[in-house]
């Protein structure tokens, strides 16, 4: 979609490291990508993370990414997020 708008794609892609606002469960072996809410504490994954949960996917606002193997997440920690 980037270069369709003439727009280089690490433009587009901008990772940031945030806070959790909720501990997050540990991965397993791939990478996993959590769809997440921005609350005042910092990101919220959404209590349903079922790909067929549209209207959860609707709702959320970031895409937390957790390299494989990443133990539990704490509050607080950071992680690797895209706005969209």
């Amino acid at each position: 979609l980037a270069r369709l708008q003439a727009q280089p794609v690490a433009d587009v892609l901008r990772w940031r490291e945030l806070p959790l606002a909720a501990a997050v469960d540990a991965t397993g072996e791939r990478e996993t990508f959590l769809r997440a809410q921005w609350q005042e504490q910092g990101l919220c994954p959404v209590a349903n993370q079922d790909s067929g949960a549209q209207a959860v996917l609707a709702g959320a606002d970031w895409l937390i990414r957790c390299p494989p193997k990443t133990g539990p997440l704490a509050k607080g920690d950071h992680v690797s997020a895209l706005a969209f």
